[in-house]
């Protein structure tokens, strides 16, 4: 028995519908999410356009369509919520997701680029056919090549676990009827006014007698890759107050999804 798998391409939304429609045609789609700014910007006149071309020429083939929002003028958070969207599709049945990076501003791709390296999902983007300057064609889709990131070890993902309010289930950070911002558990994290409260939330986790020495070198480690920023706190000068980043919430939900999550699915 041949079990079709459900693929899903999500597309950036720039101002050229070109690139996006030559590229996104040339892939197997249930279902095509196009990312757009929440915020407006100078040029989102420019991108609802776009988006109302793209949406219009891919309806009338049947294919399933969303539009969903991002913020991008908050650094480094579209990696976060790509990598979010992109586990709720797989919760949803999406095997193969495909993010085509043709149609995006420069910036963005990048970010889009690193939630692609985190949750290895393929990452495309079209070499195109042009006359008189102008794209006229698809030569092909190139299949851009991972960075892997290394996955967390569990002392890790129990440090990283304390910037979360109290959950019942994993599951829950992929709740499929909230997005990103609706999302409190990963809309409302915590943040540590200091190290020894960090160090007291790690030893009542683990009920045992952890060092604040252990805990510095965790922040000290994940400050190294930007997944948690120390900062003074504005009280107490002399304290170090600590808080996940968006880096750091992308690192923790690839992680408990792989972990807890991906084999109940299969």
């Amino acid at each position: 028995m041949i079990v079709h798998k459900k693929h899903c391409v999500i597309v950036i939304v720039g101002h050229n519908t070109k690139r996006p429609i030559y590229s996104t045609e040339k892939e197997m789609a249930d279902k095509i999410v196009f990312i757009t700014e929440e915020v407006p910007q100078s040029g989102t006149l420019l991108a609802q356009k776009a988006l109302n071309e793209l949406i219009d020429h891919f309806q009338n083939r049947g294919v399933e369509i969303e539009n969903v929002e991002f913020d991008f003028m908050t650094q480094t958070k579209p990696i976060a919520q790509l990598v979010h969207l992109i586990y709720q599709l797989r919760m949803n049945g999406y095997q193969q997701i495909t993010i085509n990076l043709s149609g995006g501003l420069r910036y963005i791709i990048v970010w889009f680029y690193i939630a692609s390296c985190i949750t290895d999902a393929r990452v495309i983007h079209g070499y195109f056919k042009y006359k008189n300057g102008v794209e006229s064609g698809l030569n092909y889709n190139f299949d851009m090549v991972r960075i892997p990131f290394k996955p967390l070890t569990d002392k890790q993902l129990q440090f990283l676990e304390l910037f979360f309010k109290k959950f019942k289930s994993y599951n829950k950070f992929f709740s499929p009827n909230l997005a990103y911002n609706e999302n409190p558990l990963i809309n409302e994290t915590i943040i540590y006014e200091s190290i020894e409260k960090l160090t007291e939330a790690l030893k009542q986790k683990r009920k045992d007698s952890t060092s604040r020495g252990a805990v510095d070198g965790f922040v000290q480690k994940f400050s190294q890759i930007n997944g948690v920023e120390t900062f003074p706190n504005p009280e107490n000068k002399k304290e170090t107050s600590v808080k996940i980043t968006y880096l750091g919430i992308a690192l923790f939900l690839n992680e408990i999804y792989n972990k807890y999550i991906k084999n109940e699915i299969i």
